[in-house]
């Protein structure tokens, strides 16, 4: 028995004719755009070599194992994806397809591609990640109008001096391959906004990198760098800078020309100190300075997680679009009150210290959703936390307190989700029963009201939780 099937791809419905086992018979002649992926096909399938017409063409998923001479067929070809099959060669017949803009060969078990790549005149886009790729291709170099390649998770040694020739290329990605260093030539692709090369061995960085320009977001995680060449800080268009997993030992001053810069990592290096440049980063919003060996920074770093700090300076009130604070793992046993400034914080995390009070101005960062105290030495909690109405994750576990007012500020509809209560010497909690009645209810706010009656209970060994009071138990 034979099954005729309708359905729509590529918001176009068409037509297929299947067997019972899911073999295709037949595919409407007439269709543009063609979805086949993860239909366990091993071949390409005989039916749609007649499809002259066809743009797209996704195969992606499947088992195929070689590309059909056929493929000469679909001459109106704009992209094809034939993304984790089981490809180990690309035919020299490819260059048939003159009008592809789109190629996706990534996740196959290829080691080169054709020289006739090069005839792909039209060709924007090609995908040759997850291969097995251990020299360059040169033929990739020379095809013209190419704008983004990525041939990342392969095990590329080097790049050849062709590579210049990518005049056009925009955006590429050479992550995780085995790159120690980048030729010269690489640096005349001026047009380049995009470039990734994490995880390679690169252990330094040419000072010809301020020929790049129109860079936006570059990503060099994961390598061997001690340093970054003061040239770099002059590319001000980048938007995204990610040096994080190196052996950076110091960060140049000029760091602060990247005016633009909204998203820095240098977590996880050698640092000891950070510079004062760093506060002219008016937009920055994302800032990841963690696990370094810094004993005293400018304040302006959003996540100084595990470091030692013990003081932390007035220049955060200089970063006005700050919205994610980490100072976790430090030892600031006082909370930095001109922290309050800082309007825009959405996260902070302040765990892992010796703090002992919160200040009043708390209630200044009116647009704070998670706050986490836990692990410091807190007697109490300051009431103003209650005035922070956007607040939805409160985390005071493992302090020294020994008494909690919550309803009397907090309504049933914004009492926040605080995180289970051990650790703390709780004597007494405090709350409008009909702030938590609702808590008991819902799934997505459950664990502070569960947990928080449960230690109770247990410390005391008796239930105290009515309903018809405004205390749990005092």
């Amino acid at each position: 028995m034979n099954y005729h099937i309708q359905f729509t791809t590529y918001n176009r419905t068409i037509e297929i004719y299947t067997t019972k086992e899911g073999s295709i018979l037949s595919v409407d002649p007439d269709i543009e755009e063609l979805n086949l992926q993860g239909k366990n096909l091993t071949a390409f399938p005989s039916v749609i070599n007649h499809l002259v017409k066809l743009r797209v063409l996704d195969l992606s998923n499947n088992s195929i194992t070689a590309i059909s001479d056929n493929i000469v067929n679909f001459v109106n070809l704009r992209q094809l994806s034939l993304h984790k099959n089981y490809l180990s060669h690309v035919p020299i017949i490819i260059d048939e397809l003159a009008n592809l803009n789109v190629l996706d060969l990534s996740s196959n078990q290829l080691s080169s591609v054709p020289a006739t790549i090069v005839n792909l005149k039209n060709l924007q886009t090609l995908n040759l990640n997850s291969n097995q790729i251990n020299i360059f291709p040169k033929p990739i170099c020379h095809i013209p109008k190419i704008i983004k390649l990525e041939i990342a998770d392969n095990n590329i040694h080097s790049l050849p001096m062709q590579i210049s020739d990518l005049v056009s290329l925009n955006e590429m990605c050479l992550d995780n391959n085995k790159l120690t260093f980048l030729p010269i030539q690489f640096f005349e692709l001026v047009n380049l906004t995009h470039l990734s090369l994490c995880e390679n061995q690169l252990t330094n960085l040419s000072d010809r990198v301020e020929k790049l320009q129109e860079m936006q977001v570059l990503k060099l995680s994961k390598n061997c760098l001690e340093s970054l060449p003061k040239e770099l800080f002059t590319c001000v268009k980048l938007e995204k800078l990610l040096v994080d997993n190196n052996q950076l030992t110091y960060l140049h001053k000029h760091i602060g020309n990247l005016y633009n810069l909204k998203e820095l990592s240098v977590s996880k290096n050698k640092l000891k100190k950070l510079p004062f440049g760093l506060s002219h980063l008016q937009n920055i919003t994302i800032l990841d300075a963690s696990y370094n060996e810094l004993q005293n920074i400018p304040i302006e770093l959003k996540n100084c997680s595990h470091n030692q700090i013990t003081y932390l300076n007035f220049d955060v009130c200089c970063m006005k679009s700050l919205q994610y604070f980490n100072i976790s793992g430090n030892k600031i046993s006082s909370f930095p009150i001109h922290l309050c400034k800082v309007w825009n914080l959405t996260y902070l995390d302040i765990s892992e210290n010796g703090m002992k009070d919160i200040p009043n101005d708390i209630s200044q960062l009116r647009n704070l959703v998670n706050l986490y105290l836990q692990n410091n030495e807190f007697k109490e909690i300051n009431k103003n936390i209650c005035n922070l109405a956007d607040l939805k994750v409160l985390d005071i576990s493992n302090n020294q307190i020994k008494g909690l007012l919550l309803g009397s500020v907090w309504s049933k509809e914004t009492c926040p989700r605080l995180r289970p209560l051990p650790g703390n010497e709780l004597r007494s909690l405090t709350c409008k029963a009909s702030a938590l009645t609702t808590e008991l209810q819902d799934s997505r706010k459950y664990i502070f009201a569960q947990r928080a009656i449960h230690d109770w209970n247990k410390m005391t060994g008796k239930d105290g939780w009515h309903q018809d009071t405004d205390l749990i138990l005092k």
